[in-house]
């Protein structure tokens, strides 16, 4: 499965991005260690996977972040998973998570398909794994919000407020995409 370490960044940002480890034969699942982070931001369907097929267990997230926070409704997801052996294991002794749900029963795909942003350990015929965790809450208070504030653009502050062209036609066309 090997490992996937992130080290000593102020903010690490997950931005549609999926971050997996698997065994398809022998061996465990493999490692994500995100370590020395006071922020690790999931946003637009980004994931945490440690993935075991045939026999083996499922890895180890190990994330040493003093926040975790996902967008509302992102579907960012956090598991490990197992298809004979254990499930695997989330440790995040020491960070407060926010916009997570805990999840037992649903598949990998099940939760990927949904827009809510999960944890899940789980083995299909085998024992679920493990969640350590410190505390889940459903936003972060504004104390917190207002710390991030200065990391976050929206579309409107990257566009100018007007654009002067020489002529009269349609030069083209710019499309924020997105739902809402």
């Amino acid at each position: 499965g090997g490992t996937i370490r992130i080290v000593n960044s102020e903010t690490v940002t997950l931005d549609n991005t999926e971050l997996i480890t698997r065994t398809e034969g022998k061996g465990r699942a493999g490692s994500i260690l995100i370590e020395g982070t006071d922020y690790l931001l999931l946003r637009n369907g980004s994931l945490l996977l440690a993935d075991a097929e045939a026999d083996e267990d499922g890895g180890t997230i190990r994330i040493g972040a003093s926040r975790v926070i996902s967008s509302p409704n992102g579907n960012n997801d956090i598991i490990t998973n197992a298809n004979n052996g254990t499930g695997g294991d989330i440790f995040s002794p020491n960070a407060t998570l926010y916009g997570f749900e805990l999840q037992s029963g649903s598949t990998t795909a099940q939760l990927r398909n949904s827009r809510s942003n999960d944890i899940s350990t789980r083995s299909e015929f085998g024992r679920d794994g493990s969640v350590t965790i410190n505390d889940i809450t459903e936003t972060p208070n504004q104390t917190e919000s207002e710390e991030l504030d200065d990391s976050f653009s929206t579309p409107e502050q990257l566009i100018s407020n007007s654009c002067i062209s020489p002529s009269s036609s349609v030069a083209g066309s710019f499309t924020i995409p997105g739902t809402g």
